[in-house]
């Protein structure tokens, strides 16, 4: 019988699939994690990304918790730059002291010009209104880019009003549709590297950013057999 130390979740903006956790759905992982006394670690890196309640429902398993058994991570990685490796957890304070002794065994700090950028674009107010705008430009490109993989063949059965991701039925094997894509120079995203099993998938993910090169959508149109 299987005892579950831990569970990571991405309660907000799902990568693969951009979608976003339910209060119903929230409250049933927490009850779950009481019963057989694990963590949950909720990693909450495309926050910044979401629009708000008002538009997509959003429940942070955190906020429910008050932080007694969820670990809540966040970072800057998605809205500024990907090699900028400056995060915040929020958490008991008993496991934080805990996590702090690790990290200083373990990797004593992270880099203090990646902390102080953080800290100037923060303090300086620049971030709200940085995030404003890409916000703006995803939701411009997605709604291009859904249209464009649907007119290649791709069927898009989920949609969601945010994030950076799309998750599109292909109608062939992914992983196969990969190794092809890979000979033309371009990576692609299969379902399997998101399952558990890692077994083949018709699905795979998009990233919106960079589905809409043309070279991208030349392959699927040629491999996918569409006009």
């Amino acid at each position: 019988m299987h005892k579950p130390r831990f569970y990571v979740i991405n309660s907000v903006l799902h990568n693969p699939t951009s979608t976003s956790l339910s209060a119903a759905k929230a409250f049933q992982i927490l009850k779950i994690a009481e019963q057989h006394d694990f963590t949950i670690v909720e990693d909450d890196i495309y926050c910044d990304l979401h629009p708000g309640s008002a538009v997509q429902p959003a429940t942070r398993i955190a906020s429910l918790d008050q932080l007694n058994r969820v670990i809540y991570l966040g970072g800057f990685s998605k809205t500024l730059a990907a090699n900028l490796r400056v995060g915040f957890i929020a958490t008991s304070e008993d496991m934080a002291k805990r996590l702090s002794d690790r990290k200083m065994l373990s990797t004593l700090t992270t880099s203090d010009i990646g902390e102080r950028i953080v800290y100037k674009i923060l303090s300086e107010g620049h971030y709200r209104k940085h995030v404003d705008r890409l916000r703006s430009k995803l939701d411009t490109v997605r709604d291009k880019t859904v249209k464009q993989l649907e007119r290649v063949g791709l069927t898009i059965d989920i949609t969601t009003p945010a994030g950076m991701f799309v998750w599109a039925d292909t109608g062939r094997d992914t992983h196969v549709l990969t190794e092809k894509a890979l000979e033309h120079g371009i990576l692609l995203a299969p379902g399997s590297l998101f399952s558990p099993s890692q077994l083949p998938s018709t699905r795979m993910r998009v990233n919106v950013a960079s589905a809409s090169d043309v070279s991208v959508l030349r392959f699927l149109e040629r491999e996918l057999g569409k006009p």
